[in-house]
């Protein structure tokens, strides 16, 4: 094991380092998916036990994917409302006010 001069052990596990461990999680919820809108019988069949873990990340990453959808087009009618009201300035300005709130 190295030793860092934090003195953090520079060779951790994905288990006991947080950020690595929510990105570990996270993959394995876009992975099943991506795996149950391919084929969703292959998970469908599995839904309790132990297989069960990867037919409910399947359901939170297609939950998360709506979330994900319904976030972008709340952002671009809030964009494009922002413009509406302000048509009457130049363009330029128009962007950097809303640059500005984000």
């Amino acid at each position: 094991e190295i030793f860092e001069k934090s003195g953090k052990v520079g060779n951790e596990s994905a288990i006991f380092n947080f950020q690595s461990l929510l990105t570990v999680i996270l993959l394995l919820i876009c992975t099943c998916a991506y795996i149950r809108s391919l084929a969703p019988s292959l998970l469908d069949r599995n839904k309790t036990g132990l297989l069960g873990i990867f037919w409910k990340c399947a359901r939170i990453g297609m939950y998360l994917i709506s979330l994900h959808f319904f976030s972008y087009k709340l952002l671009a009618n809030l964009f494009m409302s922002f413009i509406q009201r302000n048509q009457t300035s130049d363009f330029k300005v128009q962007t950097s006010r809303l640059l500005a709130l984000l």
